[in-house]
């Protein structure tokens, strides 16, 4: 898997390129979080909706088989 970057990662990145520039941008910081609360909520809703589509497709089970069949052909 790829190493990714973590929000405290990323802000402390942020916050270096900022001393590195001599000036700094507060809303710049606070849209960056934002970005990364937002994600850990999609994430989140992205988690119960698979989850809720796996059980939908373990309770129908083969009750659609002739139907995949056909689409897969």
């Amino acid at each position: 898997m790829e190493n990714r970057m973590t929000p405290e990662k990323a802000k402390q990145a942020l916050l270096e390129l900022f001393k590195d520039a001599g000036r700094t941008d507060p809303g710049l910081l606070e849209y960056v979080e934002s970005l990364s609360r937002e994600n850990g909520i999609l994430k989140q809703e992205l988690r119960k909706r698979r989850a809720a589509g796996r059980s939908v497709a373990l309770r129908d089970g083969g009750n659609n088989s002739r139907l995949y069949d056909a689409l897969r052909e």
